[in-house]
């Protein structure tokens, strides 16, 4: 998914008032966060991003099937800015699921940094 695709999905979905930069901004701070709480804190970080990258500057980090976690992102800044607290904590709980889901499967799929220590190779 990219930034723009994301942008226009949560604004057919939920027609809003902010600007385009705005939420462009929102998601590249969800992307720093993915970065540093899952992807730099394992093994092979940097050939992934560099993967990401070669996908363009458009390009998120998550891919399908855990993609939603961006539109429900938007949907919750949206929903908690403009001060509608319970579609905001549905926005915030979809998001949730999916944000641990991508987390999940990203530590299944690649190894942890600083990662276990098979003892019995020091016997």
């Amino acid at each position: 998914m990219t930034i723009s695709a994301a942008i226009a999905a949560c604004d057919r979905m939920r027609p809003n008032t902010f600007a385009y930069g705005e939420k462009e901004a929102w998601l590249r701070e969800l992307e720093a966060r993915i970065c540093e709480e899952i992807v730099r804190t394992h093994e092979g970080a940097e050939a992934f991003l560099a993967g990401r990258a070669q996908e363009g500057e458009d390009a998120l980090l998550a891919s399908s099937p855990h993609e939603s976690l961006y539109l429900f992102y938007l949907l919750a800044r949206i929903d908690l800015m403009n001060g509608e607290t319970a579609r905001y904590n549905e926005s915030a709980a979809l998001f949730n699921a999916q944000y641990d889901a991508f987390s999940a499967a990203y530590n299944r799929a690649h190894r942890p940094r600083g990662a276990f220590v098979d003892r019995r190779e020091w016997t």
